[in-house]
């Protein structure tokens, strides 16, 4: 066996890296106390994150820390907040903000997680009735032609 063929190895299907991501957990200010309390259960320190609303209603946001690389989690309510003076839309637009200044600083992947919605189910004065007859007999099925078109 000559030295070439016990030099040759066989093709690599992977290459293994020593990549250590790191977990990030913002929270907006409609959710900041909530934030910390997933934080806190995932064992990693909340971020720090400057958000403000000027007088036109733009939404600034910067996040105080590098973010390159990291998986971020943004933990923001769309639902109102009277605590800190937040309408729904408010809150929806802070939390897209949030994640376009992630994307922009490079973050590996950012993943928003929503509590709450900004819509409620509408709620009916009446129970909700069969819109067809109960019964099987022909007269059933003819006033219920008769009423459903």
């Amino acid at each position: 066996m000559s030295t070439i063929e016990q030099t040759q190895t066989q093709p690599v299907t992977e290459i293994v890296q020593d990549y250590r991501k790191r977990l990030m957990v913002f929270g907006g200010r409609a959710s900041m106390e909530l934030g910390a309390r997933i934080a806190s259960h995932l064992e990693v320190v909340p971020g720090d994150v400057t958000l403000k609303t000027f007088s036109d209603g733009e939404v600034y946001c910067r996040y105080e820390e590098s973010i390159r690389g990291a998986d971020v989690f943004i933990v923001q309510s769309t639902a109102a907040n009277e605590l800190e003076g937040m309408t729904p839309n408010d809150a929806l637009m802070e939390l897209l903000a949030m994640i376009d200044a992630a994307q922009g600083a490079s973050a590996h992947r950012s993943s928003p997680s929503c509590r709450g919605t900004a819509t409620r189910a509408r709620t009916r004065s009446q129970p909700r009735e069969s819109r067809s007859p109960r019964g099987s007999s022909p007269g059933a099925w003819r006033e219920w032609a008769s009423t459903a078109c």
